[in-house]
């Protein structure tokens, strides 16, 4: 049977060991899980063989190593990997404000445009081009299907696209004025002939 001393020591090795492979596997938590039952076990093991009066020292030794060695190995990887080519591999540096401006500009370029209407220049369904100013623009519309030369409303941006609906005022005057020509048509068919006096 091993001594619980070796136990205590090769646990922490493998506590460490863990700790390294989590950054290159990926385990969804599996390893650091492993990694904190070794801990534990380590720690037990140091327990049973050093706490006694004439070893307490070697018990709260061991402990503090454990304090230190483990977030420090942390630190040491989270500075030093990122300055490697597997590390830069691994931790994705995020984008340069010079790199991200032109999105930015773009965008509020884009909602500049809400509150316009702008005619289509093909078929929405539902993505397609829009005329704003003459520049040929890329846009969507929710769901609604919209035909070429159609005015339609810039009602909002999605991505890098115009989100344009078609004007709800235009729909109710046609509407309006559908049903008021077929409300003519039955009026003048309703409406008796009179006949004329002679005289």
């Amino acid at each position: 049977m091993e001594s619980p001393e070796l136990l205590a020591v090769a646990l922490l090795a493998i506590t460490l060991g863990l700790i390294i492979a989590e950054v290159f596997i990926p385990s969804g938590g599996v390893i650091s899980l492993v990694a904190i039952a070794c801990l534990v076990a380590a720690v037990y093991f140091a327990w049973k063989a050093w706490w006694r009066p004439e070893a307490y020292i070697y018990f709260w030794l061991f402990v503090l190593a454990a304090l230190v060695l483990i977030p420090g190995m942390i630190a040491g990887l989270l500075y030093v990997l990122p300055r490697t080519r597997s590390g830069r591999e691994l931790f994705v540096a995020p984008p340069e404000p010079e790199e991200v401006r032109p999105f930015v500009e773009e965008e509020m370029r884009l909602k500049s445009m809400v509150g316009r209407r702008v005619r289509t220049i093909s078929r929405l369904s539902p993505g397609g081009l829009v005329d704003v100013d003459g520049e040929r623009v890329h846009c969507e519309t929710p769901g609604v299907l919209v035909g070429p030369g159609e005015i339609v409303e810039v009602i909002g941006v999605r991505g890098n696209r115009l989100l344009v609906m078609p004007p709800m005022d235009v729909g109710d005057r046609s509407e309006t004025s559908a049903s008021d020509e077929a409300s003519g048509s039955d009026d003048s068919k309703d409406e008796p002939h009179m006949p004329s006096n002679a005289t």
